[in-house]
C-alpha cells in the first residue's frame, strides 16, 4: 500500500510541474484606421500556474491590405501572473476601410524547465473604421511654380505624403510674362 501512495504522490507532483502557463491578452484598442501605420499596445498575462521561458511572439495578418511590420517579439521569462506589453505596428492600406481585419497571434514558449514546448494560438479582431483623408483646398500660381494646398481631414495626423500629377496633355496655362 505503502508503494501506491509513493506512485499517487508522484503522479501529482510531475502533473503539477507540466501544468503550463495560460496566456490571456489585452488591446489598447480594437479600431485600425487605414491609409496610416497603426500602433497597438498588446499586454500579454500569464494566468496560469507555472513561469513560462523563452516565449517567442509572432503575429501574422490573414486580411489583404493588412501588414504587420514588427518582427516577432522574444521574451525571457513571463511568471504566473505577470503581466507584460508591447507595441505592434500594423500597416493598413486604404483599400481596407470597412473591412474587419484579422490578425493571427502564435505564442510559442517552454516550461521553466525548458523540456516541454507549448504554443498558443489567438485571433485578434479590429474594424478597419475610419480612414485618413487629405483634400485639395487650392492650386495657385506663384511664377513658373504650382502651389497646392491640402487639408488632412482624417482623425489622425499624416505623415511623408507624396503628391502624384499625372498629365494627359489636358493641362494649359499662360506662358510666365516678361515685362
Amino acid at each position: 500500500m505503502r508503494g501506491f501512495y509513493l506512485v499517487a504522490l508522484m503522479l501529482i507532483l510531475s502533473t503539477a510541474v507540466q501544468t503550463p502557463a495560460r496566456f490571456t491578452y489585452s488591446l489598447s484598442t480594437t479600431e485600425l484606421v487605414a491609409g496610416i501605420i497603426n500602433d497597438v499596445n498588446i499586454t500579454l498575462i500569464n494566468k496560469g500556474p507555472s513561469t513560462a521561458t523563452s516565449i517567442s511572439v509572432r503575429l501574422s495578418s490573414s486580411t489583404p491590405g493588412i501588414a504587420v511590420l514588427t518582427p516577432p517579439i522574444m521574451f525571457k521569462e513571463i511568471k504566473s501572473g505577470q503581466e507584460i506589453s508591447f507595441h505592434v505596428r500594423i500597416a493598413v492600406s486604404r483599400s481596407a476601410y470597412g473591412a474587419i481585419a484579422a490578425l493571427v497571434m502564435q505564442i510559442t514558449y517552454q516550461d521553466i524547465y525548458g523540456t516541454i514546448v507549448f504554443t498558443d494560438t489567438f485571433t485578434l479582431g479590429f474594424r478597419v473604421s475610419k480612414i485618413s483623408k487629405l483634400e485639395v483646398v487650392g492650386v495657385e500660381r506663384r511664377g513658373e511654380d504650382i502651389i497646392i494646398k491640402l487639408r488632412n481631414i482624417g482623425p489622425v495626423p499624416i505623415h511623408n505624403v507624396t503628391l502624384s500629377v499625372i498629365a494627359d496633355n489636358s493641362i494649359v496655362g499662360m506662358p510666365p510674362s516678361t515685362n
